[in-house]
């Protein structure tokens, strides 16, 4: 699935747009997961009919229209009779309303707040289905624009797992390949630098840290998953070597805000695995583990997805011809346009 994503991408990038479209509703139709990214997607393919305007962009529309229609009627050709009931048995397995908000401890707002609200106990499944379908461009902003889609809906959606948080990550690592790269301004950190250092992150050095740091948080986060498939060896193993292999050092980050949060955060992740295989749960409290490990993973993912959001907002500001980051420059629009006129 991430990897028909990323094959959409790429055709987008050399204008095979009809091309994009199918490898991306491949994406869809291979995991329903994949529309994590369809508003981020739509958004661009629909923007850029608009832009090139005319009857090139109505054709342009068709034609990715037909491309997608022709992809979905393909697939879903051999489950249309007996119809209804072999369709409404397949939508049935695609949106799994009955298996309720949440299953398994996930690092989303449902299984965080749980700890307070039981909201099993106040609402049906099907009220919190509606509740969690109701909450949830430009090329070079599209990864920023996939991960700010994907990470909405990782956050807020129904009957997430654990591993989807795999989703809005493949955007982390376009960030990683981002690294030294003339396009490094679509990648700005994914928002999570934003957030921690104030807006102060404009190199691609630290957008790599930043990035870097978000996807250990992801893959501790799914740590109650990989302890129930014995794979805490292969955890402890690849995730240093991986770390190693990308020269990656939390100790000489650049960026001091950034640092700082990481040594807070990987403290804390250390102190929860030790703790964890020193001592067991408190029968009072026996979910004590994977509940705190939820709770950090969802308050980074939180703050990485509200810092995305508030850089797409500045670079929507740009894009209206106010035209100049103020966070980064220390100017005003008003000296801009004066510049010009003098």
């Amino acid at each position: 699935m991430l990897g028909l994503c990323v094959t959409s991408i790429a055709c987008f990038e050399h204008s095979y747009d009809a091309l994009g479209a199918i490898a991306f509703s491949s994406c869809i139709l291979f995991k329903q997961m994949g529309l994590y990214y369809s508003p981020a997607i739509f958004a661009y393919l629909l923007g850029k009919c608009i832009w090139v305007g005319g009857g090139r962009g109505l054709a342009l529309f068709v034609e990715i229209g037909m491309a997608t229609a022709a992809t979905f009627g393909i697939m879903f050709a051999p489950f249309v009779t007996p119809f209804p009931e072999l369709p409404l048995y397949v939508l049935h397995r695609i949106f799994p309303v009955a298996r309720g908000i949440f299953e398994d401890k996930v690092a989303n707002i449902w299984c965080v707040s749980n700890v307070v609200i039981k909201w099993r106990k106040y609402f049906s499944d099907a009220n919190m289905a509606k509740v969690g379908t109701f909450l949830t461009v430009r090329l070079d902003l599209l990864p920023l624009a996939l991960y700010t889609s994907s990470m909405a809906f990782f956050l807020f959606s129904f009957q997430v797992h654990e591993k989807s948080i795999l989703i809005p990550m493949l955007s982390a690592l376009l960030a990683l390949a981002g690294k030294g790269n003339k396009r490094r301004e679509s990648f700005r950190s994914m928002g999570l630098g934003h957030m921690i250092g104030g807006g102060l992150m404009g190199d691609d050095e630290s957008v790599w840290e930043a990035s870097v740091l978000l996807l250990n948080v992801a893959t501790y986060s799914m740590f109650p998953l990989l302890i129930k498939d014995g794979q805490i060896l292969q955890y402890l193993v690849l995730g240093t070597l991986w770390n190693w292999l990308i020269g990656y050092d939390p100790t000489q980050v650049r960026n001091r805000h950034l640092r700082y949060a990481g040594y807070a955060i990987y403290t804390f992740i250390l102190a929860h695995h030790v703790l964890e295989a020193m001592f067991a749960a408190p029968a009072r409290y026996p979910d004590i583990y994977p509940v705190t490990n939820v709770i950090l993973s969802f308050i980074v993912f939180g703050v990485s997805w509200l810092g995305a959001l508030y850089e797409l907002a500045w670079q929507l500001v740009m894009m209206t011809g106010f035209g100049l980051d103020f966070r980064r420059n220390g100017l005003k629009s008003s000296e801009k346009v004066a510049g010009k006129v003098n």
